[in-house]
């Protein structure tokens, strides 16, 4: 599903059990996946959740590489240093609805495969092209050759973000929660998008100037589907 590629299932011996249970247990096991069972012990010290589920899914990991995802025209979103899983997982969600062509992890992210962070995207890890990148000043460089703008949110922007042109190749930059775009990435950018907010407030959380930046890219290209 989602178009993982799944290694085998783990259930807890009191799967059948419950509600539905075996009913789930005769689905996996009649589309051919392996399944090894275990005891509710030692399943609840394999998942990190308060109240699991009794079936767990080992998916293989997807490995992105930047220059095959740049070979798709659209929307990228680059992020510089995100820290927070929650913001990462909702800033890939948005993506995913937004039809973006992709996200680049530049250093200093957290972990996409943080277990807090795949929660979050609710599947969409699975569908939306992630890559972890190297060096930033790599990663615009990569993104120009390509013929794609970068443009980062940042306050000190002369523009309003829905005053810039958001059309075409685009990477949108997002920065770091507590420190915002690093200077370094400011300097290697095309431009900045400001978003507008009443005196008094500093900024908006990462997650949100995000998927901000990213619906005005899709309103402007007249989107009646949001694929790009």
């Amino acid at each position: 599903k989602e178009g993982a590629e799944t290694a085998f299932f783990l259930v807890s011996e009191k799967l059948t059990g419950v509600s539905g249970g075996r009913e789930l247990l005769q689905e996996i096991t009649e589309r051919g996946y392996r399944v090894y069972s275990t005891t509710e012990s030692l399943y609840k010290t394999v998942s990190d959740t308060e109240t699991p589920q009794g079936v767990l899914a080992v998916v293989k990991r997807r490995r992105e590489e930047l220059s095959r995802m740049l070979l798709k025209r659209g929307c990228f979103v680059i992020l510089d240093a995100i820290q927070d899983p929650g913001n990462m997982g909702t800033i890939i969600r948005t993506a995913d609805a937004a039809g973006a062509a992709g996200v680049i992890l530049a250093p200093g992210c957290v972990d996409l495969y943080n277990s807090k962070v795949l929660r979050s995207t609710m599947g969409s890890v699975f569908r939306v092209p992630v890559c972890t990148a190297g060096s930033m000043s790599d990663v615009i460089q990569a993104l120009k050759k390509r013929g794609i703008r970068v443009l980062a949110a940042d306050a000190r922007g002369e523009k309003n973000y829905f005053e810039e042109d958001l059309t075409g190749g685009i990477g949108i930059l997002i920065g770091n929660e507590a420190n915002g775009v690093s200077r370094k990435a400011l300097a290697l950018a095309d431009g900045l998008l400001k978003i507008p907010m009443k005196e008094g407030v500093e900024s908006l959380n990462a997650a949100v100037a995000a998927s901000i930046l990213m619906y005005e890219a899709v309103r402007q290209r007249g989107c009646k589907s949001v694929e790009f």
